[in-house]
């Protein structure tokens, strides 16, 4: 039986070795590569990967409480029998090694319930790996979504102004031609019309933009512009 479990633990170590999860959060990328040095940053800031990693510390606390647990099962008894005393020095020897006894039990329940515990407090553990590992997925993906989406927010709200700014040059152009008689009421409206719709689509980009903005420092845990000042 414990050969097996220790082929168990040793299988289970090597499983865990395999997966290098400073790929999936860098110790120290540089800060050129913006994604990986958001990706880190979301790691030391946020709250919840000291809580898993405090998860994992107990659990391999536990199982090696729990790889000593077998001296639970033995119970140290002694006696000892203060009466009677006698001046011969021999006798008196003898007397004290009757008065005085030591005694040792088993409880073979608890012994064998013991490998149980082991593999359990094992189990514990990998289970305290894996959800650390899935945080850092879970970070990193994160990271890089509400990055993206940010980015592409930026780049909406720059499409959607220079929009609004050619309209605008438009309708300041066929207002005036409108004033002077060379064009029709319908053209002057189109053409309000056109301004209005973009102005209103730059408003709801400036919204997600902002939105999007405090999403990603959500993950951070820093303001956007202290992260690059």
């Amino acid at each position: 039986m414990k050969f097996i479990l220790l082929l168990f633990i040793i299988s289970s170590n090597i499983a865990y070795s395999q997966i290098d999860t400073n790929r999936i959060v860098e110790i120290e990328p540089p800060v050129t590569d913006t994604i990986e040095y958001l990706v880190k940053l979301a790691w030391e800031n946020n709250p919840m990967p000291q809580l898993f990693r405090s998860k994992k510390i107990q659990a391999e606390e536990e199982l090696h409480q729990s790889r000593w647990s077998w001296l639970d099962a033995l119970n140290f008894t002694y006696t000892f029998d203060p009466s009677g005393s006698n001046t011969n020095s021999s006798v008196q020897s003898t007397e004290r090694l009757q008065r005085f006894g030591v005694g040792i039990s088993v409880n073979i329940g608890s012994l064998f319930r013991v490998p149980s515990v082991i593999r359990q407090s094992e189990e514990e553990v990998l289970v305290a790996n894996a959800n650390l590992l899935n945080h850092r997925l879970y970070i990193r993906t994160q990271v890089i979504q509400r990055y993206a989406l940010y980015k592409q927010n930026i780049a909406m709200l720059r499409i959607r102004s220079e929009a609004v700014n050619d309209a605008q040059s438009t309708l300041m152009l066929v207002r005036y031609r409108y004033e002077n008689g060379e064009t029709t009421l319908e053209t002057y409206n189109n053409a309000l019309r056109v301004y209005t719709d973009n102005q209103e689509r730059q408003a709801v980009s400036i919204g997600d933009l902002m939105f999007t903005k405090a999403s990603l420092e959500e993950i951070l845990g820093k303001r956007w512009e202290d992260i690059f000042k």
